[in-house]
């Protein structure tokens, strides 16, 4: 994650990269939470935002890891 993070690569490609496409549009939540409009008039639904939190918390980890937190598993 955290190499993907420092070559470039946002949140949501991370994400693709780990668990496919298919996942990642199931469990990556909008601006308003909501799934995309589907082609059968269903009314949108809740989406998940477990992707995103993820990968940003792993992300937010590898960071700190590499700025020093690594000492903290050595004590």
């Amino acid at each position: 994650m955290f190499d993907a993070d420092q070559a470039g690569a946002n949140q949501r490609q991370i994400a693709i990269a780990f668990w496919g496409k298919d996942h990642t549009d199931r469990n990556w939540g909008g601006k308003d939470g909501k799934k995309p409009a589907t082609k059968s008039g269903e009314e949108d639904l809740p989406k998940s935002d477990c992707a995103r939190s993820w990968v940003q918390r792993l992300v937010r980890e590898g960071r700190r890891m590499v700025n020093g937190g690594y000492r903290d598993l050595l004590e």
